[in-house]
């Protein structure tokens, strides 16, 4: 296990070495002004991802890639706390839609734990009348440490044949506390707009024409797979 152990974290540290930052793009090269915006805007993305310790959540996402195959990340706006939310998940809280290709992932499924009193105030913003306890779920984190909460899940629907707008929709004890057009809408172009899932992710080993990665483990030889 010891050994495991470490060669998850020696891994884990040399995929995110030499990890990239994100950048602005101007919709514009030939406007002066939104190409000055777009300069300032990757170097507030760059403080940002200083202070949020992005660096350490992509570790984490590395580590649950090694792990289980594939890591994700989970990016969102949280207007309860202002700020963009940096939530590293492993495949037990994702469920993508099974694609070829990243980019034709047209749905995913989130789930989260969240605290007790948390979820009672969700739940009553959208039902008033509820007047019971949510059931608690216990969990296991990265770190192997137990915790309890509650189940809250989050449905994503790009637009497309099934919802024309899309969908956004959250549930929590079996309680549906939103359920909404796809919100998660950019300017692509001048001209174009895009829908994006909130998610980040990579796979260690890819599997043709599938979603999920397989891991380092899969390349060892029969026996070591079955012990």
């Amino acid at each position: 296990h010891n050994i495991q152990d470490n060669l998850v974290r020696t891994l884990s540290a040399l995929l995110v070495k030499n990890l990239p930052s994100a950048y602005a793009v101007p919709v514009d090269t030939r406007d002066p002004l939104i190409v000055k915006s777009a300069d300032i805007t990757t170097k507030i993305i760059e403080y940002k991802e200083r202070e949020e310790k992005t660096a350490s959540k992509w570790h984490e996402v590395a580590k649950n890639a090694v792990t289980h195959g594939t890591g994700f990340m989970k990016v969102v706006w949280s207007d309860t706390l202002q700020k963009t939310i940096w939530m590293p998940l492993s495949v037990f809280n994702v469920i993508i839609e099974n694609a070829a290709n990243s980019d034709d992932v047209q749905w995913a499924i989130i789930d989260t734990i969240i605290g007790e009193w948390d979820a009672i105030e969700a739940i009553q913003k959208k039902n008033p009348s509820y007047d019971q306890m949510p059931k608690l779920t216990s969990y296991d984190d990265s770190n192997g440490q137990t915790w309890k909460g509650v189940l809250k899940t989050e449905i994503y629907f790009l637009p497309g044949a099934r919802f024309p707008t899309g969908l956004y929709a959250t549930v929590i004890d079996e309680q549906v506390c939103e359920a909404m057009e796809y919100p998660y809408i950019f300017q692509d172009t001048q001209t174009k707009l895009k829908a994006m899932l909130p998610l980040s992710w990579f796979s260690i080993r890819s599997v043709r024409n599938n979603s999920y990665g397989r891991t380092p483990a899969f390349q060892t030889n029969a026996s070591q797979i079955t012990l």
